[in-house]
C-alpha cells in the first residue's frame, strides 16, 4: 500500500498528533481498507496493553481528513543524532544490547515495526523507544 504524504498536525509539550491524509476505506479498494483495519487494531492493541519501547499512545482513530494517532512526546533524541557522538567499544556494545532487547520486546508482544531505523528510535540513555511504528 501506497500511504499519502504523512503530516505531523500538531505538537505540544505533551505529545504529538499525526495524520495520514486522504486515506478512507473504500469498497473500490479493498486491499486499501483491510491494511486501514489492520493499522487500526494495532493501534487499539498498543493503547490497551503497556508497550515501554513505544510512547504511550493516546488516542486514534478515523477523521475526516484521515486516520490518526495521538502519542506522548519524548524530548529524547534520535539515535541517527546520537551516533555522532564519540564513544568508547563498551558504550556502543551497551547500545546496541538495549536496542537488541527493545526489538526483541516489540516482537515478543507481536509487534513490527516495518520501517527500523536510527531516525525512527529515540535513545534518552535509560530506555530506546521506537517512533513511526
Amino acid at each position: 500500500m501506497v500511504i499519502p504524504r504523512i503530516c505531523v498536525v500538531s505538537w505540544w509539550a505533551k505529545g504529538f498528533v499525526k495524520i495520514w491524509h486522504q486515506l478512507r476505506p473504500d469498497p473500490k479498494h479493498v486491499e486499501e481498507s483491510h491494511q486501514l483495519l489492520a493499522f487500526l487494531e494495532k493501534a487499539r492493541l498498543l493503547k490497551a496493553q503497556k508497550c515501554d519501547v513505544v510512547p504511550d499512545l493516546i488516542d486514534f482513530g478515523l477523521s475526516t481528513a484521515g486516520p490518526y494517532i495521538v502519542q506522548v512526546w519524548s524530548r529524547a533524541l534520535p539515535l541517527d543524532s546520537t551516533l555522532k557522538n564519540a564513544r568508547s567499544f563498551e558504550d556502543a556494545m551497551k547500545l546496541c544490547k538495549r536496542l537488541i532487547e527493545a526489538t526483541m520486546h516489540l516482537h515478543a508482544l507481536q509487534f513490527d515495526h516495518g520501517d527500523l531505523g536510527p531516525s525512527n528510535i529515540i535513545d534518552n540513555s535509560e530506555q530506546m523507544q521506537f517512533i513511526d511504528l
